[in-house]
């Protein structure tokens, strides 16, 4: 009898500290410059989602090969790799799909996230000064309703967004985009076992896109 008592105690525990958990806030904290950073925190628990940390096994492997030649180039980010396979039009066509992604799949559970910054920062160029001028446009009408609307479905405190156009010669669009919001764990999991299996198949055409252009 005293063994199901001491059973019960601890079965009440766990649920307690689960309850307790649920109201813990995650903190989502991103950083996109040529690569995405992105990192999960819960309470005292920190997970990178972005980059992945290298296998510690490989290590060793890691270590015997060379170093890349000043003339050899880093690997191009997704976001480049899309540009150079299906240019501005497939860039939007993504742009457009993830923040009908966000608004349709996560519209209950953004009203409950808080934004404490949201920054980006768009040069946009073309090949030359009137192709820059048509990207700038088609930036600006997509982009724009796209924040307002993602930031406008969740408490929003700061938001910078700045586009603007650059004539100089043999320049590249360049992105630099910050985000710092958090969200009780309760409405996390619940947009994850409500939307997991929509959110996972996009994340699959999404990897699968960038194998393609990998190719």
């Amino acid at each position: 009898m005293i063994f199901l008592y001491i059973l019960l105690y601890i079965i009440l525990a766990i649920l307690l500290i689960l309850l307790l958990v649920m109201f813990f806030p995650v903190h989502i904290k991103a950083k996109y410059t040529d690569q995405l950073y992105c990192v999960l925190k819960i309470g005292f628990f920190k997970f990178q989602v972005s980059p992945q940390k290298p296998d510690k096994n490989k290590k060793n492997e890691n270590t015997k090969k060379k170093k890349p030649s000043e003339g050899e180039k880093k690997e191009p980010s997704i976001w480049k790799q899309m540009w150079k396979q299906h240019g501005l039009s497939g860039l939007i066509h993504l742009l457009q799909k993830t923040v009908s992604v966000i608004s349709g799949v996560l519209k209950d559970t953004m009203k409950h996230m808080i934004i404490k910054e949201f920054y980006l920062d768009i040069a946009v160029t073309g090949e030359d000064a009137a192709d820059t001028a048509v990207n700038y446009g088609y930036y600006c009408s997509v982009i724009y309703p796209a924040v307002s609307l993602i930031t406008g479905s969740a408490v929003c405190r700061k938001r910078q967004v700045q586009i603007y156009p650059n004539f100089e010669e043999n320049a590249e669009t360049a992105v630099v985009c910050r985000a710092d919001a958090s969200i009780r764990v309760f409405w996390f999991i619940k947009a994850f076992l409500s939307n997991g299996g929509k959110l996972l198949s996009y994340v699959l055409q999404f990897r699968k896109a960038k194998e393609n252009s990998n190719e």
